[in-house]
């Protein structure tokens, strides 16, 4: 099994083999996608051949997620293996022994929002992530986690955990697949909460003295 985290500055591959989990990390944890595909030729010469293919799909930079996506993509594709697509929610979860207790993961999201997903709060299932204004969460005696808690704990009860950690997110992956979570390679796609191809609208100038705008909406 080989799991990817492409995201900037805690992203991660890993490989399970044997109930162990190897880790590479990047190189640059800025530039995750740089030797993603060195890392995961050097998990194959450590681990084997895997018999399937986990990918974090988000939300996150748009251009790192979407890079760990297709190459994970393309990687199960070429070897006709099955793949599992895990949000960043779910990984973080997995993440963090709560045992019964609720939990919030708070992801940012840019200009004053997050993105979060509520666990234990007596919704079945997969939690559905929506997308807030930083002011709104309010987590009271609440277990917090995520990239957004690095910040601050929203008046709920840190737990430390900002992101996946390999581990988690391998058996997440390996559970997932046991299940028959997977779907095929051409079927992963990003998670977004909002539009990934809008941009700030501005105006250009054109050479006749013409002005346009160009974009529409907020990135």
């Amino acid at each position: 099994m080989l799991a990817i985290d492409s995201r900037a500055r805690v992203g991660f591959a890993a490989a399970g083999f044997l109930g162990r989990v190897e880790v590479l990390y990047p190189r640059d944890p800025a530039r995750p996608l740089a030797d993603l595909g060195e890392r995961a030729a050097e998990l194959l010469r450590l681990c084997g051949d895997p018999d399937g293919v986990g990918v974090v799909t988000g939300p996150g930079g748009v251009v790192a997620v979407r890079g760990g996506v297709a190459f994970a993509r393309a990687f199960a594709m070429a070897r006709s293996l099955p793949a599992v697509g895990v949000t960043v929610f779910a990984a973080v979860e997995a993440s963090v022994d709560r045992g019964e207790s609720p939990l919030i993961v708070a992801e940012p999201m840019g200009r004053g929002h997050l993105a979060v997903a509520e666990y234990g709060f007596g919704e079945a299932g997969e939690p559905q992530p929506r997308l807030i204004a930083r002011g709104e969460l309010l987590a009271a005696g609440v277990l917090v986690a995520g990239l957004a808690t690095a910040e601050e704990s929203f008046g709920g009860t840190a737990t430390g955990v900002y992101a996946p950690t390999p581990e988690a997110l391998a058996g997440l992956v390996v559970s997932q697949l046991a299940a028959g979570a997977a779907v095929g390679p051409e079927s992963l796609f990003p998670l977004y909460l909002r539009d990934a191809g809008a941009r700030r609208s501005y105006e250009v100038r054109g050479p006749d003295g013409v002005i346009a705008r160009v974009g529409d909406g907020e990135r």
